[in-house]
């Protein structure tokens, strides 16, 4: 295989591998994803929009058919 062409300035190439290098994923925490993390954002969002925000309400039952 060939090397990749870029479409940027070598500058500004250099500039995205410095970026993806640094990178982050805030609700990645240790390799997984921390679900309390992602709900508090999603709670904050909909506040934001004006959402009301619901109580968690399990899933309860034995027989779940689709």
């Amino acid at each position: 295989m060939g090397r990749k062409k870029y479409i940027f300035p070598k500058s500004i190439n250099e500039d995205f591998l410095v970026m993806k290098r640094n990178r982050n994923n805030p609700f990645v925490k240790n390799g997984k994803v921390d679900l309390d993390i992602y709900l508090q954002f999603l709670n904050e969002v909909n506040e934001f929009m004006g959402h009301p925000v619901k109580k968690f309400v399990p899933i309860t039952g034995k027989n779940f058919k689709l």
